[in-house]
């Protein structure tokens, strides 16, 4: 992760042994079977270590998730008017998203358990106000802060994130599904949903486009003018 500090690598990595160890034994025992004494032992370190990693068992099935807010937030800041704000929170999300499909080896068993296991899905909604919160604080600094445009930016802040959770539910219960149509066909729903903010819907990556060329140099003239009054 861009976040990661060379010196923080072998925390991290404990951290993702650690929760390599915790999946595993969630998805042969199950959840509930399934104790901090347990993790602990399967990964080699004492119970203390493990809470020093994790607050709870539950935690331990998300071993990313702080550094996925701070790299979220930190690619969200280096787009700050550099644009439609909403074209940045979608291009934002396709990169961090992309990672996840990047090592199916390693999230998509770990979305099939957290999908199967009601606590860990509870666990993971909230969570996922981290997400909502950082989406929503960009729109909100980049749209103004009128009680309409802070509104909006809620709505569609959770709106994207409820769509990405649909594409990894789609991606962790079908076997044939290509995960990158599903997350352009997400975007592209959540472009037209939430766009008029930023001056009009955005387009999807899959739209068609139509260019006008004008002939004659006053319908020219004429386009010119109408662009720049947009």
């Amino acid at each position: 992760m861009a976040a990661d500090r060379p010196a923080d690598h072998g925390s991290r990595d404990r951290r993702f042994a650690i929760a390599a160890a915790a999946i595993a034994l969630f998805a042969e025992r199950g959840f509930d079977a399934t104790t901090a004494e347990d993790v602990a032992a399967a990964a080699g370190v004492s119970v203390r270590t493990f809470f020093r990693y994790f607050p709870t068992k539950e935690a331990a099935a998300f071993p990313d998730h702080g550094d996925r807010v701070a790299e979220m937030r930190l690619r969200l800041a280096a787009r700050r008017g550099a644009g439609a704000p909403l074209d940045a929170v979608l291009d934002v999300t396709r990169q961090l998203m992309g990672e996840y499909f990047d090592a199916p080896e390693l999230y998509r068993p770990r979305y099939r358990l957290i999908r199967s296991v009601p606590t860990l899905r509870d666990h993971e909604r909230i969570q996922d106000l981290e997400y909502e919160a950082a989406i929503a604080e960009h729109l909100v600094a980049e749209r103004g802060e009128d009680p309409d445009a802070a509104t909006g930016a809620r709505i569609a802040a959770a709106g994207i994130v409820a769509a990405m959770n649909d594409v990894l539910d789609r991606w962790a219960a079908q076997d044939d599904a290509d995960p990158r149509a599903l997350l352009e066909r997400a975007l592209g729903l959540c472009a037209r949903a939430f766009g008029a903010g930023d001056g009009g819907p955005a387009v999807g990556a899959d739209a068609d486009f139509v260019v006008v060329v004008p002939t004659t140099d006053a319908g020219r003239r004429r386009v010119a003018e109408l662009l720049r009054q947009a």
